[in-house]
């Protein structure tokens, strides 16, 4: 059974009749390998030419994985389901995310600093070998 069949005939329904940049939206997301799923975005940017419309938005998505904030573009020939969002809904959206943003670039600074260190270990013994003040030590035959 499909889903708007059984949705009520008075129901209010809100469509987007004017999309804007700033503009909040919700967008599902459809896949063939895993369940629909709403990601929350803001209109970025709006081209237009004689070949069509260009929508670029940010979008931020939760999953079990943390927060991803994706740059999405939407042309003229791309099928997408969209709904009007609120700014509150972006606020509320967006009070969850940035811890989950601010713990990954901790890590991520973390993580650089140990590849510093280990690329300075290599120049180090690059140029100590280089250098010829490495040796072999001393062994004993029993």
């Amino acid at each position: 059974m499909r889903i708007d069949s059984i949705i009520q005939t008075n129901a209010d329904v809100a469509r987007i009749v004017n999309l804007s940049q700033g503009d909040v939206y919700k967008r599902v997301i459809t896949s063939n390998y895993s369940e629909p799923k709403i990601v929350i975005g803001v209109v970025r940017q709006i081209l237009q030419s004689t070949d069509g419309t260009t929508v670029v938005g940010v979008e931020y998505e939760k999953s079990f994985t943390g927060v991803t904030v994706k740059e999405n573009v939407m042309t003229s020939d791309t099928d997408v389901m969209i709904y009007p969002a609120t700014p509150e809904e972006l606020r509320e959206a967006m009070a969850d995310f940035r811890d989950d943003l601010e713990s990954k670039v901790d890590v991520a600074h973390r993580d650089l600093e140990r590849a510093q260190d280990a690329l300075s270990k290599f120049h180090e013994t690059q140029i100590a070998l280089a250098a010829n003040k490495l040796q072999a030590p001393e062994v004993t035959t029993a």
